[in-house]
C-alpha cells in the first residue's frame, strides 16, 4: 500500500522540479548541507538546503589536512563541493566549528605542532610541555640537599637533610618520554 500524495506535495514536487531544471545547479560553488549521520567508513549521509540538490547518500570527506580524520555530529553543518565540477562527485569540505566528535591526526615518521603554548584536554586545560620547558613543582615539596653553612651547628661543615617549600616551585624539565597521553 503506498501513501496518498496530497495536492500540496505534488505542487511543491513540481515546483522544485521546475526551479532545478530553470536554474542548474553550479557544480563549482559550495552549498550548505545538514550531516544526517556519517557512515562507519566516514562518507556521510547529507541533506542539501539547497532544494535543487537531493539528499546525497556515502558522500566522501575531504579533510584540510592530509592524515587528518574526523567524526562528525549528526545534524552538523557542512559543506558540499563537487570534484572537478563534476555532480556525480559530491565531497563534504568543510564543516561549522563545534560540529566534530572526535579529530584524528597520524603521519608515518613524525607530528610536529610549533606554537608558544599548546593545550590539550576538555576546556584547554592541560598544558604540553617538553624538555627544557618549566614546570610547576606543587607546594608544599621536601627537597633533598646538602648545605655547607657559615655559622651554627658548625662553621664549614656539611649539613643533610630537606628544604620544605610552602608554595609551588618552577623547576626546568629534564627528561621526559617519548609519547604522552593527557586526559
Amino acid at each position: 500500500m503506498t501513501a496518498a500524495i496530497s495536492p500540496d506535495e505534488r505542487t511543491l514536487g513540481a515546483f522544485r522540479a521546475l526551479v532545478r531544471h530553470l536554474a542548474p545547479l553550479d557544480c563549482l560553488a559550495e552549498y550548505r548541507v545538514r550531516v544526517v549521520k556519517q557512515n562507519d567508513d566516514g562518507t556521510c549521509e547529507v541533506k542539501p538546503d539547497d532544494a535543487r540538490i537531493p539528499a546525497l547518500s556515502k558522500v566522501p570527506v575531504r579533510y584540510g589536512a592530509p592524515g587528518e580524520s574526523v567524526k562528525l555530529k549528526a545534524g552538523a553543518r557542512a559543506l558540499l563541493g563537487f570534484e572537478d565540477g563534476d555532480e556525480s562527485k559530491p565531497v563534504v569540505t568543510g564543516w561549522e566549528s563545534g560540529e566534530v566528535d572526535e579529530r584524528e591526526l597520524s603521519a608515518t615518521s613524525k607530528t610536529t605542532i610549533k606554537s608558544g603554548v599548546t593545550l590539550l584536554g576538555v576546556g584547554a586545560a592541560r598544558a604540553v610541555a617538553g624538555v627544557g620547558d618549566f614546570g610547576q613543582l606543587g607546594g608544599p615539596v621536601p627537597i633533598p640537599c646538602v648545605f655547607v653553612l657559615s655559622s651554627v651547628p658548625t662553621p664549614g661543615q656539611p649539613v643533610v637533610g630537606t628544604i620544605q617549600f610552602p608554595v609551588p616551585v618552577m623547576v626546568p624539565l629534564v627528561s621526559g618520554s617519548g609519547s604522552a597521553k593527557v586526559k
